[in-house]
């Protein structure tokens, strides 16, 4: 070998050891999983009715107390679908399926699971606006029920505070704030309950450990949460 050619390999051989050295590109950002403990099965439209069902499985080895869909349309529309099973005879069990229905053409929309809470009060997150949706309706919940026994322990005149219910019902169907109100639902519901009770202290102690349950569902921790 020609001394002359040492320098070139030397250099070429410390070109090498800095590249080699040099540290590696991040790789790209990967889309976000799906959530894996439910599904959406399938999606069919109901010509009839005008509206699609959209069934969702549970495939998780948990029951569910509630899952978020997020509905997504052309053009950037979205809409928010919640089912939930607290307050309800029981939870959504692993290996069965549940139907959502919606007044949408299913042509016109993309549905896939956002988030997932489970009876562990765990949950699986990948779309935070459906996640967010779920806690709302339980810390509303909790809320109408507290508002109920408020005017109870103020009043024993039943048609009065049922009237008072239905009343803060409206105004809630009309609101224009993503602050968390009662319940509309809950308060109609609770305004006939109060018609047909003969015991109050009954009544406010039920509603009290109603409340109770739904807040203590309203935090659950987020595993899985993803991008």
């Amino acid at each position: 070998m020609s001394f002359k050619r040492i320098p070139f390999i030397a250099a070429l051989l410390l070109l090498v050891l800095f590249v080699r050295s040099a540290p590696l590109p991040a790789p790209p950002r990967t889309r976000s999983a799906p959530i894996t403990g439910a599904i959406v099965v399938h999606v069919r439209y109901d010509a009839e009715k005008n509206e699609t069902i959209a069934t969702v499985a549970n495939v998780s080895h948990k029951g569910v107390t509630a899952f978020g869909l997020g509905v997504y349309f052309a053009g950037g529309r979205y809409l928010e679908l919640d089912r939930e099973f607290l307050g309800t005879v029981d939870f959504f069990h692993p290996g069965t399926t549940v139907d959502v229905v919606f007044a949408y053409k299913k042509e016109d929309a993309k549905v896939v699971v956002g988030a997932v809470v489970y009876v562990n009060d765990t949950a699986e997150v990948v779309d935070e606006r459906a996640f967010k949706s779920i806690i709302k309706n339980r810390v509303e919940n909790a809320l109408a029920y507290e508002r109920a026994n408020e005017l109870l322990a103020g009043s024993t005149d039943a048609e009065a505070v049922a009237k008072q219910l239905e009343s803060e019902a409206v105004l809630e169907r009309e609101r224009n704030t993503d602050d968390p109100m009662p319940n509309q639902g809950t308060l109609n519901e609770l305004a006939l309950e109060i018609r047909r009770t003969q015991d109050f202290d009954a009544l406010k102690k039920k509603n009290e450990e109603k409340a109770a349950v739904w807040r203590s569902h309203a935090n659950p921790v987020v595993e899985g949460k993803r991008p």
